[in-house]
């Protein structure tokens, strides 16, 4: 009996220790995953309640792709009735809050859009953190607060722009990849929900093909041919899935659109270095010694950060990915801050997978200590963008909303002011010209030639001044005669009746063209 006893006390104590195990790391993930999660959500709302806040003017893009959410929500088709130069996934992302503005109002849904994509940021920050979890909690918790704080990944997902729900495909994705099931067909129904995702990802922006490319090699390389198999049929069926629709309605301007017109952007001035300078989250630093020593560190460090995360299986998958979006960054025709951020993802996960390789190479108590002072240091460090940027600029919409008429169309060179004044479903309600992308429609003219730019563009002239001449009023923001227009057009605006004007902005009354002139 006293034998018995014993045993029994051994196997409640054994269980005892089993559960505590395994409980463990459920608890001290939770803490990590929220201070994380609100470290990555205060670095993006933070630089824009000190710019533009959330009713202010963005990029240009965010813009775009929220009132193309906003002309599907009425039932208007991208390609088919309205031009968009990229896939439509994001517009999917976004038609909840194009929905919403039913009830709020444009600018409200925007504001809320915004900060959901803050949000959408603040889990992309979580998703690293658990992809590196398995490697340790230092690992996890730096990975997710390199990801919080890097400057790229803040700016991408500080408004509705296309990069934020890619990469959150892509590291939803890659932790997929990173699980080990029990069984042989779980794995398969793993790699096949990632090729969706990846999918899904090159429906929002079309440069993913390069990421399902990267990880299809990947996967022959480490899993074998099946797999790689078995994700490119996921990423057809989440490509299929939103694309489809689309493109049957209107095939060719799809494609001209989302494939030509991208393909046929002229090349950008930015050069290696800029793009370097950007990916790294330095553009808005001035160090003391100058760009060029900084930027060769962390070209150094970085080097030695992927050789060091190639010891684990998910440092060698983000760092091919990486190394793949790295390659399309620096050759990509056309170059925007925001591009910047796709290499973010697989850029954090091979800094958690490198610093979790260097502290288990590391013997000492204080070797170790010295690590992660130092990664505390550097994220420090890649916080101070974060906390000296201004993102977007003040947009005056309740002082020009006044001068505003309750009925007839209102044109903008840019979306968003029609977004924030709160007049751009009602410009649908009234059947007046919908135009998302006034300037992308420069990219879409054909000139003998190939691309024109736009202040030389006589079809692109004629195409803006006529639909802005279709408004009752109009609303310039973006282009003038240093910046779009050519001489003709800029005169042309400015001879139009101001009938109010608050800081930069005016409201025009547009007046019909002369008799045998273009514009």
């Amino acid at each position: 009996m006293t034998l018995l006893r014993f045993q029994e006390g051994v196997n409640r104590r054994r269980l005892s220790h089993r559960l505590s195990v395994v409980q463990r790391p459920q608890i001290g993930w939770v803490p990590v995953a929220a201070g994380v999660a609100l470290v990555a959500f205060a670095a993006r709302l933070v630089p824009v309640l000190r710019g533009g806040g959330l009713y202010g003017m963005g990029n240009y893009d965010d813009g775009v792709n929220f009132s193309a959410a906003l002309g599907l929500g009425h039932g208007l088709l991208p390609y088919r009735d309205f031009l968009f130069l990229h896939p439509p996934g994001t517009v999917l992302a976004l038609l909840p809050f194009a929905e919403l503005s039913e009830l709020v109002g444009d600018s409200n849904a925007m504001a809320a859009a915004r900060v959901a994509w803050m949000l959408i940021g603040a889990g992309n920050a979580v998703l690293v953190a658990r992809i590196l979890w398995p490697a340790g909690r230092w690992a996890g918790a730096f990975a997710g607060l390199f990801y919080a704080v890097f400057f790229p990944a803040v700016y991408m997902e500080h408004s509705t722009l296309l990069e934020g729900v890619a990469s959150s495909c892509l590291l939803a994705a890659m932790l997929l990849l990173s699980l080990r099931p029990p069984s042989p067909s779980g794995a398969s129904r793993l790699v096949l929900a990632a090729g969706g995702l990846l999918g899904y990802s090159a429906s929002v922006k079309i440069w993913g093909v390069v990421v399902v490319a990267a990880v299809v090699l990947w996967c022959i390389a480490t899993r074998g041919v099946r797999h790689a198999v078995l994700l490119l049929l996921g990423a057809g069926a989440g490509v299929t899935a939103v694309c489809l629709p689309f493109f049957a309605a209107a095939p060719a301007a799809m494609w001209r659109m989302v494939v030509t017109d991208q393909l046929g952007r002229p090349r950008s001035t930015a050069s290696a270095t800029t793009r370097l300078v950007d990916i790294a989250g330095l553009r808005s630093v001035e160090p003391i010694t100058g760009l060029w020593p900084v930027l060769l560190v962390v070209v150094f460090v970085g080097a030695a950060a992927l050789m060091l995360a190639w010891s684990s299986e998910v440092g060698r998958l983000a760092g091919v990915v990486l190394v793949a979006v790295l390659i399309l960054l620096l050759s990509t025709p056309s170059w925007f801050l925001h591009y910047s951020g796709l290499a973010a993802a697989p850029l954090a996960v091979v800094a958690g997978a490198a610093a979790a390789a260097l502290s288990d190479r590391a013997r000492r108590g204080w070797v170790r200590a010295t690590i992660a002072l130092l990664l505390c240091a550097g994220l420090v460090a890649g916080s101070v963008p974060d906390l000296t940027a201004r993102l977007g600029r003040p947009f005056p919409g309740i002082e020009l909303a006044v001068t505003v008429p309750s009925s007839g169309c209102v044109t903008s060179d840019d979306p968003t002011t029609l977004i924030q004044l709160d007049v751009l479903s009602r410009n649908i309600q009234f059947g007046c010209r919908f135009v998302v992308d006034l300037g992308g429609y420069s990219y879409d003219l054909e000139s003998p030639g190939g691309h024109v730019p736009r202040n030389q563009n006589a079809r692109w002239q004629r195409l803006a001044i006529d639909y802005l001449r279709s408004g009752r009023v109009v609303i310039t923001a973006r282009f003038s005669r240093k910046a779009g227009f050519d001489a003709g057009s800029a005169r042309t605006v400015n001879g139009w009746h101001t009938m109010g004007r608050v800081g930069r902005y005016s409201l025009r009354v547009p007046t019909p063209a002369p008799a045998g002139s273009s514009r």
